[in-house]
C-alpha cells in the first residue's frame, strides 16, 4: 500500500481524532502538573499534585434544571456546602428564577457557554459568539460571569 493509500485508512482518521482529543487536555495536564509536591490517595488510586487536600472546590455544570437543581441546592444546604454553578446562557433564559435561587442560597454562578456544544470541532469565532451570547444573557439576568468554563 502506498503512502497516500495509508493516509486515507480510517486507522489514520482515529488517530489523528485521538491526537487531537490529547491536545485539547494538554494545557489542563500542564497546569496540574505544576502545583507542586505529589499526593497519592489510600490503595495508589490516583496520583495528583497540588495544594493541601483538605479543601476542594466543588462545581456543577450544565445547568439550571428546574427539577433538579432546587434538590442539589436542598443537599447542599443540609451538608452547609457551598458550589460554584456553570450554568449555560440557553438555560439561563429559560429558568433565570432557578440561578437567582442559586445565588439567593450563597453559591457561585458562573457561565457554561450558551449552547453547550463540544469546542473541539468549532472554530474559534464559533466559540466567542457563543461565549459573548452567554455571558449577555448571564448579565441581563444579574449574573455578571467572571469564570468559564469550557464545554
Amino acid at each position: 500500500m502506498d503512502r497516500a493509500a495509508r493516509l486515507r485508512t480510517p486507522r489514520t482518521y482515529l488517530g489523528a481524532a485521538g491526537l487531537a482529543v490529547a491536545a485539547n487536555y494538554v494545557p489542563a495536564t500542564v497546569t496540574l502538573g505544576q502545583w507542586g509536591s505529589l499526593r497519592v490517595l489510600p490503595g495508589d488510586l490516583c496520583r495528583w499534585r497540588g495544594p493541601d487536600v483538605s479543601r476542594v472546590a466543588l462545581t456543577f455544570d450544565d445547568g439550571p434544571n428546574r427539577h433538579t437543581t432546587p434538590q442539589v441546592l436542598d443537599c447542599l444546604d443540609q451538608l452547609g456546602l457551598r458550589a460554584t454553578f456553570f450554568c449555560v446562557g440557553s438555560l439561563v433564559e429559560r429558568d433565570g428564577d432557578v440561578v437567582g435561587e442559586i445565588a439567593r442560597r450563597g453559591h457561585q454562578v458562573e457561565t457554561h457557554g450558551y449552547r453547550h456544544e463540544h469546542h473541539l470541532f468549532r472554530t474559534p469565532r464559533w466559540i466567542v459568539n457563543d461565549l459573548r451570547r452567554a455571558t449577555r444573557v448571564m448579565s441581563e439576568c444579574g449574573f455578571p460571569s467572571t469564570w468559564y468554563r469550557p464545554s
